[in-house]
């Protein structure tokens, strides 16, 4: 699982980019590795958990102005980037990110819990109905594959264009922004109620360190 996460830092897969290309993320991800156990385990696997594991927490442990979306990556994983943008524009959020912003471990942790909550709501309400789709195999595919190859000028000597690769992100983000309006009571629950778990971690370990 720690391969992944350094993949995901050495390919640059992350949908962010900080102001004079700050890497202490990166740099300190070995103190802090360990965590990672805490990923729900059926998907320690899957590379772009680690990535979306990344933005998030980035996005916490960063001020919002300090933050910009890398362009090109934002249409190579529009996925991501999709559930990445649901999650952090809710007030909600906001609100952690007050609590995280410049503690590297505390970051990290609280974008572990949301990370497991993407993935819990994933399986609540967009698994089936992928299973019954074409696209459901080549999904499994990508699981651990850079997907930004598909778009690399040595790609494009096999295929201009990766049509059944764009129209599968297509359809998965049609999914996940459906399901977010269709079940928008049940996933603010949810996201409450993992802040409030976040904000329980966060009281805890400053007592503790106190």
């Amino acid at each position: 699982m720690n391969e992944l996460m350094e993949t995901v830092f050495e390919q640059q897969m992350g949908l962010y980019i900080v102001h004079n290309t700050d890497v202490r993320l990166h740099q300190s991800f070995a103190d802090y590795r360990h965590y990672c156990m805490l990923l729900r385990r059926s998907e320690q696997d899957h590379l772009h958990v680690y990535a979306l594991l990344n933005d998030l927490w980035h996005f916490f442990y960063y001020a919002q102005d300090e933050l910009f979306l890398e362009p090109n990556n934002s249409l190579y994983y529009t996925v991501r980037a999709t559930v990445l943008k649901i999650f952090t524009t809710s007030d909600s959020a906001a609100k952690v990110q007050t609590w995280t912003q410049g503690k590297m471990e505390e970051a990290f942790l609280a974008a572990i819990d949301v990370t497991n909550m993407c993935i819990d709501l994933y399986k609540q309400f967009i698994y089936s109905e992928l299973c019954q789709s074409s696209y459901y195999s080549l999904v499994t595919q990508f699981r651990s594959i850079d997907t930004k190859i598909l778009f690399s000028d040595r790609f494009k000597v096999y295929i201009e264009h990766p049509r059944e690769f764009t129209e599968m992100q297509a359809y998965l983000v049609k999914l996940a922004t459906r399901n977010a309006m269709k079940h928008e009571d049940e996933l603010q629950s949810l996201i409450n109620d993992t802040i409030q778990r976040i904000q329980n971690m966060q009281y805890v370990k400053a007592k503790i360190s106190y």
